[in-house]
């Protein structure tokens, strides 16, 4: 017997012996588990216990007492041995194998679904909503707990006094991804839930400890059929479902610009139910962190919709192309390409300032949390020999707002951190692939489909003087909605 297979043997042996010594002498004492998510947060604990009895002589116990035990030990060693093989050859796959998820586009049929009951049904309006709720309810936390901007949107189920008198503080938020999983009608026929995951890291602090945490939920977001969406009139603010106006919500429950009564389930998406896993990523309040390099034959290849085409041709039609691969190949090279290099650049000098006007106020937001953070300790990431090897758009889709394009991009660059002494603190210099989905929106009366690096697509005026906000000091326009020219409004890892 090889040496490798006798050291396993011996280990089943052991394992299947200290079971047997759980079955024959003391039971485990058992154990229990207690999870419990809410809206952006919660808390879950893990806690088991056992009790042993009885002294030496174990084998005489097992064979004398016990004949049975015999039989479970060496079908037990088998079992184990088959078991400790098997891992065996999965870990001599690549590791790239193993860290494959699957990426969930927007389906058509949801899309499809969704406008029968409200033709003005926007996915970007709706990503847009869900992020800022989200973001919004993050903030309050750990505050003066007033939730009154944002209880309208939540039930007593998933807004509890748990939540709301939640003590800690929670910063550093970043969602890494919102996708839309299913669509159903309600029982009763009256309603459309959508059901939601979103994935988010944050950093959460409370008696003077910080921990670096990470959340998975599962919404369900509920809203009357007959409703409408309505485009708000202020993207970097949760709006009046009912004039789209930033929500200022009376104490009557009334919107204070409008009047009307902001009703659960009504005129607005409500959170019904809300589900999650939560896990801590590091005991400091770190962000930086980094996962092994892809082998670029191992890269994931994310399946095209279906109507893609058929969307683009409309597109195409709407910009004066030829065609829909003519405009997809036109939006490639003279939009996706130039932006995602401007944009990767402007990442690692830590200026998101030059490209503030390429970027929706929501995507913007989520990146300035972590360049924001990088300059606070006195690092940037680096991101050097950016190579843009393919932009394949794989999703499209028109709403009475907005046209989207989903593109699935190869990129290859060296990735590392580097403080501001000019030592690199982790990553790597050495050139890697890995795959990304770029969401790309423009308002449906924009005609070209081009994008100007440098200068205001609203009056032409050098684009040199934005801020934050992404309003034009030469001509008072805020140009971040899309409105004017193309801009980026999501990006999903895919591996």
């Amino acid at each position: 017997m090889k040496i490798r297979k006798l050291i396993k043997y011996i280990t089943a042996t052991i394992l299947i012996v200290t079971m047997c010594v759980g079955i024959a002498i003391a039971r485990p004492g058992g154990g229990h588990s207690s999870h419990h998510s809410r809206p952006g947060g919660g808390h879950s604990s893990y806690h088991s216990s056992g009790r042993g009895g009885g002294g030496g002589g174990i084998f005489y116990v097992l064979f004398s007492d016990n004949p049975l035990v015999l039989v479970i030990f060496v079908v037990g060693g088998i079992v184990v041995m088959a078991l400790l093989n098997k891992k065996e050859n999965d870990d001599d796959q690549p590791a790239e194998v193993r860290r494959y998820r699957s990426v969930s586009l927007h389906d058509d049929r949801i899309n499809a679904k969704l406008k029968q009951n409200d033709p003005n049904f926007s996915l970007v309006i709706f990503k847009d909503f869900v992020s800022l709720l989200f973001l919004r309810f993050m903030d309050l936390r750990g505050k003066d707990n007033n939730f009154n901007e944002i209880r309208p949107f939540f039930t007593d189920e998933t807004l509890t006094d748990e939540d709301t008198g939640d003590t800690a503080r929670y910063t550093e938020v970043a969602i890494n991804s919102i996708t839309i999983s299913d669509c159903a009608t309600s029982n009763d026929g009256k309603s459309d839930i959508v059901r939601v995951k979103i994935q988010a890291d944050y950093t959460r602090r409370k008696d003077g400890d910080a921990t670096r945490q990470q959340s998975v939920l599962m919404w369900s977001l509920t809203r009357a059929i007959g409703a409408t969406t309505v485009e708000p009139q202020d993207a970097e603010r949760i709006c009046c479902p009912c004039c789209g106006a930033p929500a200022d919500i009376t104490d009557a429950g009334t919107c204070a610009h409008c009047g009307q009564p902001i009703k659960l389930n009504h005129q607005t998406w409500t959170v019904t139910s809300a589900r999650g896993t939560h896990k801590v990523l590091s005991y400091r309040d770190t962000m930086l962190s980094y996962s092994n390099t892809d082998d670029a034959t191992m890269l994931a290849t994310v399946t095209k919709s279906p109507s893609t085409d058929e969307i683009l041709n409309m597109m195409a039609m709407k910009s004066g192309s030829l065609d829909g691969v003519t405009f997809a190949n036109e939006f490639v090279a003279n939009v996706a390409k130039p932006l995602i290099y401007n944009l990767y650049e402007s990442w690692s000098g830590n200026a998101l300032q030059n490209c503030r006007h390429l970027l929706s106020d929501r995507q913007y937001a989520s990146m300035k949390i972590w360049t924001d953070y990088l300059s606070s300790r006195g690092v940037s990431n680096r991101l050097k020999n950016i190579n843009v090897k393919s932009v394949r758009p794989i999703h499209a889709s028109i709403d009475k707002f907005y046209d989207s394009i989903t593109c699935e991009v190869t990129i290859s660059c060296a990735d590392y951190m580097e403080n501001n002494n000019g030592k690199i603190v982790a990553g790597s210099t050495t050139p890697h692939p890995f795959k990304e989905l770029f969401t790309f929106v423009r308002g449906t009366s924009v005609r070209s489909n081009s994008i100007s690096m440098r200068t205001c697509p609203s009056c032409g005026a050098p684009a040199d003087r934005m801020g934050e906000s992404a309003i034009c000091e030469y001509c008072g326009t805020k140009i971040s909605t899309g409105k004017f020219s193309w801009v980026l409004s999501g990006i999903e890892q895919v591996c």
